[in-house]
């Protein structure tokens, strides 16, 4: 593999990469040992019929084109590693070049985590009220204020995906009254389509949140170590009453990474209320009863 193109403007990267066409043959030949297996031939048993009455019997096109989705496949997840590009959303992938005895040429164009110029983040003065806010009060004030400050070209993908997710957790939150989103959305006469654009200003606002506890991590170089990751999988392996080792198991590679992600922002997050400048004031309570009083 080899990576001919890399450009990048704005959160579009746009990459051109070479593959020697031997690796599109490899991808033919197990298309066709997985075809023959399943091919009826008559006075053959499936998997036995000889190579060239299999080949005459299959459709070659179809055969190419799932050798190229494979390639595809095998190209991508090296490609990221390589370039530690960091994708948003599903890439636009296209064969450019797919032609017997020179090298395969394939096009990429995905959208990336923006590039984040952080404000002011340390030493932030935040109000906390008197016995009436809890520390999640104060681990929203202080993102909001940090992410306020930042300076980056927000995709749309990452809105769209954070609407997804809000989505799913009001899903789970009706799901524990025993409703169902179709059922919710029926009751006030309101479509999804409706409900996801009403949100989308709130998963503007979560993103933001992400990007900057993100920003922060990166610029103090903030790290997620391995025990890190054993610790909180290990309270997923609690709750679910399974060992550690069954649990890891079954988390994927995506999975891991959106752990990992988790688990970095909030480390950001407890940076950040160390640096902060935390001033207790009066509740509206405390001010409405010394109103009274006086």
């Amino acid at each position: 593999m080899k990576i001919i193109k890399n450009t990048r403007k704005d959160n579009l990267v746009i990459m051109e990469i070479e593959e020697n066409y031997s690796e599109f043959e490899t991808e033919v030949e197990k298309a066709i040992t997985e075809s023959a297996k399943e091919m009826k031939l008559p006075g053959f048993r499936p998997g036995k019929a000889p190579r060239d009455i299999v080949e005459k019997n299959l459709n070659r096109d179809a055969i190419e084109s799932h050798a190229a989705q494979e390639l595809i496949s095998n190209l991508y997840p090296k490609i990221i590693e390589e370039t530690k590009m960091e994708p948003v959303d599903y890439p636009k992938i296209e064969m450019i070049t797919l032609e017997k005895g020179k090298p395969i040429v394939v096009k990429i164009e995905a959208v990336v985590y923006p590039e984040v110029k952080l404000g002011r983040y340390k030493g932030i003065k935040v109000e906390k009220e008197k016995n009436t806010q809890s520390d999640e009060d104060v681990k929203n004030k202080l993102v909001a204020e940090v992410s306020s400050d930042i300076k980056a070209d927000i995709p749309k993908a990452m809105v769209d995906r954070e609407v997804e997710i809000m989505l799913d957790e009001f899903k789970a939150s009706l799901a524990q009254s025993g409703l169902k989103l179709e059922d919710y959305l029926k009751g006030i006469k309101k479509e999804e389509s409706a409900m996801k654009e009403e949100l989308r200003k709130s998963a503007e606002i979560r993103v933001k949140g992400k990007l900057a506890l993100r920003a922060v991590a990166e610029v103090e170089k903030i790290e997620v170590t391995p025990a890190d990751i054993d610790h909180e999988l290990q309270a997923v392996a609690d709750q679910a009453g399974k060992t550690l080792e069954e649990v890891k198991k079954t988390v994927r590679q995506d999975g891991l990474g959106y752990i990992v992600d988790y688990l970095q922002r909030r480390k950001a997050l407890d940076f950040l209320v160390e640096k902060a400048k935390l001033v207790e004031v009066e509740s509206k309570q405390e001010k409405k009863e010394a109103k009274t009083e006086g």
